[in-house]
């Protein structure tokens, strides 16, 4: 498979929390429930306030760099909703090809095709202390916390989401990996320490269909039975019966 669109993102990244998050938050929300994927909110839908309410709880009123993933634990339970028969994606330094990929939730599923990444998508946010509670000023990077022991809201969001959404997974599942990358596959990312090991036979995911990718163009620096193998060790561990490899440009 061939695209014209890069498999790696190195856009600018916003270091404050987004000024209209609330508005966007609530927008996105009932926008999925009504119009992306009604499906899952047909006998009862989500109550987006409720959402926000148990969003904002985990972080607002906090030093930025003290949210925890357990502090997510309450809005997560309360968005988690049943996922569409398609086949679920996991990626790892491949956004934003994914979402062409994934055909935004009509060919596979990924967690920004789930209300939980929905509604948060590429968005930035961090509290503070002071009223109003969250900071819209500015917002410390993932190194800037990890100097105090701590992690970013945001890191601590997809680490939550991301065991929901693979505690939801059957079947058959892929991930895409990033082949032009040094290390394509990071045995310490929320994939292989979140995603993968939380992947169970006991809920019929019997199969990891691994996709590498690489830039059209570009070097392919990774050595492709290193990165079946890492991840195969991986399957062993967490009980994941089966993988096969494929290899694409990007």
């Amino acid at each position: 498979m061939t695209s014209g669109i890069p498999i790696s993102n190195h856009n600018y990244v916003r270091t404050a929390t987004n000024r209209n998050l609330k508005e966007i938050f609530l927008g996105r929300c009932w926008e999925f429930q009504e119009l992306v994927n009604p499906d899952p909110f047909v006998d009862r839908g989500k109550d987006c306030d409720a959402l926000w309410g148990h969003f904002t709880s985990a972080f607002a009123y906090k030093e930025p760099c003290a949210t925890t993933d357990a502090d997510y634990e309450p809005f997560a339970t309360a968005a988690v909703h049943a996922l569409s028969e398609h086949e679920n994606l996991f990626w790892e330094s491949v956004y934003p090809f994914v979402t062409e990929f994934s055909s935004n939730g009509k060919r596979y599923t990924t967690i920004a095709d789930t209300l939980l990444g929905y509604m948060v998508d590429q968005l930035q946010w961090c509290g503070q202390l002071e009223d109003p509670g969250i900071n819209y000023d500015n917002c410390p990077t993932d190194d800037d916390c990890e100097k105090v022991n701590g992690q970013t809201p945001n890191y601590s969001y997809w680490l939550k989401t991301s065991d929901y959404f693979s505690a939801e997974t059957i079947g058959r599942s892929s991930v895409l990996l990033n082949g032009s990358h040094q290390l394509p596959f990071d045995s310490q990312s929320i994939f292989a320490t979140r995603e993968l090991v939380n992947l169970r036979p006991e809920l019929n995911v019997s199969h990891l269909h691994i996709i590498i990718l690489h830039d059209l163009g570009g070097v392919i620096v990774y050595y492709h039975p290193d990165v079946s193998f890492a991840v195969s060790e991986i399957c062993l561990k967490s009980a994941v019966l089966d993988h096969e490899s494929n290899r694409s440009s990007g």
